[in-house]
């Protein structure tokens, strides 16, 4: 990146570090900071996806599904949890894992 997204920021200062983004010079994902736990459980994966810029437009748009049966992560969930009892996982031990994609961006005001 060579100039930064906003005035007033010193363009030599610039530090971009991708995890998992398949760009020239990314890390694996595996190495992306935010990786600690090896799977997360339905709660967790819900409560994440809950903070991502769609699910908070969507509940905007559909307060009276949020936290319901109908709230597009509990959609999801159930899903996710239906595909994992096919697959022989016992009732309460759903967890599932993922890749983890991330950019850090720190830029120094001047």
């Amino acid at each position: 990146m060579s100039t930064p997204p906003v005035s007033g920021f010193d363009e030599g200062s610039v530090y971009r570090v991708e995890w998992g983004t398949g760009t020239n010079g990314a890390l694996p994902s595996d190495e992306f900071f935010a990786v600690g736990q090896p799977g997360v459980d339905m709660g967790t994966l819900e409560a994440m996806m809950g903070t991502t810029s769609s699910v908070v437009r969507w509940r905007e748009d559909n307060k009276e599904k949020v936290g319901t049966e109908g709230d597009v992560l509990r959609l999801q969930r159930r899903d996710i949890e239906r595909l994992l009892h096919e697959a022989g996982v016992e009732n309460g031990k759903e967890t599932v894992q993922g890749a983890e994609i991330g950019v850090l961006l720190v830029i120094k005001k001047t």
